[in-house]
């Protein structure tokens, strides 16, 4: 398969998603129509030099879903490390070359049950995944269990919660590892066995997504495999 070229886009607009994340909207600056991409996938962002060499490159995974991605494509970036902190001072109509899309960490098709298991900055795919999958597969059932330490921190929460109430299949189960005010009404703790038991019961009939950090995908690939699901054949990682 032929590797995709760099292209010119440019910056739409950048603001402040959670504690620690940003959102990037980025639209090709060539007069050529966005590229098709699959939920799941990510892109190699690159950011340029005063003369329009590249600095350096980074891969993020499309926050933003096909259907809402005709002109631009957004991404869900976490600060931390110079070039993120280079991303995030990006204006409207800055240049910068993106190179995609890639990966094969995509939504399954023709799943009746999806879980997702996100940890911090790996809500980002998923966003893209569940906003697609309610669009396009709304016979299937979604559940996501999304972990963050604060609430200050948990990107697209609002958002979440606004899709659960209007969609009766899709399920977002919010945890709180650290701090939770005093009227959160959602989940504390790790997302551990009896976590997901509360929620999923019949892991059996359900196809399995993690996305997070290394520790995190390791951590939710045991405690599913403790739980009685066939890792092997239903469960698909992603790691940042």
């Amino acid at each position: 398969m032929e590797t995709p070229s760099m292209r010119d886009f440019r910056v739409v607009n950048s603001f402040k998603l959670a504690d620690g994340i940003f959102e990037l909207a980025l639209a090709p600056a060539d007069q050529v129509p966005l590229f098709a991409f699959t939920p799941g996938q990510f892109v190699m962002l690159h950011l340029l030099n005063a003369d329009g060499s590249v600095w350096a490159k980074s891969a993020y995974s499309i926050s933003s879903a096909p259907a809402d991605s005709s002109e631009t494509i957004k991404l869900a970036i976490k600060i931390r490390g110079e070039f993120t902190q280079r991303a995030q001072q990006l204006k409207a109509g800055d240049a910068v070359k993106v190179q995609g899309p890639f990966g094969k960490f995509i939504l399954p098709k023709q799943a009746s049950h999806l879980v997702m298991l996100a940890g911090g900055i790996g809500i980002a795919p998923f966003r893209s995944m569940i906003r697609a999958a309610l669009d396009a597969q709304p016979a299937c059932q979604v559940t996501l269990f999304y972990s963050c330490k604060t609430l200050e921190s948990m990107a697209y929460y609002d958002e979440l919660m606004r899709l659960g109430a209007y969609h009766p299949e899709f399920k977002p189960v919010c945890s709180l590892t650290g701090y939770a005010p005093q009227d959160w009404t959602g989940e504390t703790g790790r997302i551990g066995a009896q976590l997901f038991q509360k929620h999923v019961s019949e892991p059996a009939n359900a196809t399995f997504l993690v996305c997070g950090s290394r520790e995190f995908v390791q951590d939710m690939a045991d405690m599913l495999k403790k739980s009685g699901v066939d890792i092997e054949h239903n469960l698909f990682k992603e790691m940042f």
